[in-house]
């Protein structure tokens, strides 16, 4: 147990990070990313990635015209490799595992962000990179695995970008913020239709 003047330095401590807008880790925490950053690195297409690193955070910052709101988007980091230019989304996972990550590209809503951003080139640069989700195990084995994003998946996620933009407008423009889960019936439906997923596989 702390001590009162222990507690009293640690308060000072998380004071002083908020002030600065520092996020505090613990040392297992630094111990985990120092792994993850090997096993990038020791992954040869992974490393051919962070290897061709041109920029960081790029901020891309924009209004959109069809709906006048004002959009901000960060991309961890900018890349040439394999003779292109890529923008790259690093994701910490618990298992990179291909097909356990799509699920999560979805579940997670990451297509959005691949929207946003491939939107986000077009408008503010007038430049149309590729996509790659770099993910990467928090737990042992700590595997890496490099997810392409074709266009046709950037296509449809620069739909649903834009989609949710339109949604997000109409819902500011008739005040409908406490309608729940019905909202997203656009008022086309009364109810939710189930459908098996497209990964889905049948067991007969």
């Amino acid at each position: 147990q702390r001590s009162n003047a222990g507690k009293s330095e640690w308060q000072n401590i998380l004071i002083e990070a908020a002030e600065k807008k520092l996020k505090i880790i613990t040392p297992d925490q630094l111990k985990i990313a120092k792994i993850c950053v090997e096993s990038l690195m020791s992954t040869d297409e992974s490393r051919i990635i962070i290897e061709g690193k041109r920029k960081v955070q790029v901020k891309l910052s924009w209004t959109d015209k069809g709906t006048a709101l004002p959009l901000v988007g960060y991309v961890d980091f900018e890349t040439k490799c394999w003779g292109s230019d890529f923008v790259v989304d690093l994701k910490s996972t618990k298992s990179a595992d291909p097909n356990d990550f799509y699920r999560d590209i979805f579940k997670y809503g990451y297509d959005l962000q691949n929207g946003t951003y491939l939107a986000g080139y077009h408008k503010t640069q007038f430049r149309f990179p590729g996509f790659i989700f770099l993910a990467v195990e928090t737990t042992e084995p700590y595997c890496v695995s490099v997810n392409y994003c074709e266009s046709k998946f950037n296509d449809i996620a620069k739909d649903e970008f834009y989609g949710c933009l339109k949604a997000f407008r109409y819902c500011i423009d008739n005040q409908l913020f406490d309608k729940g889960y019905s909202f997203r019936l656009m008022n086309t439906s009364e109810y939710f239709a189930v459908r098996y997923p497209g990964w889905h596989k049948p067991t007969f």
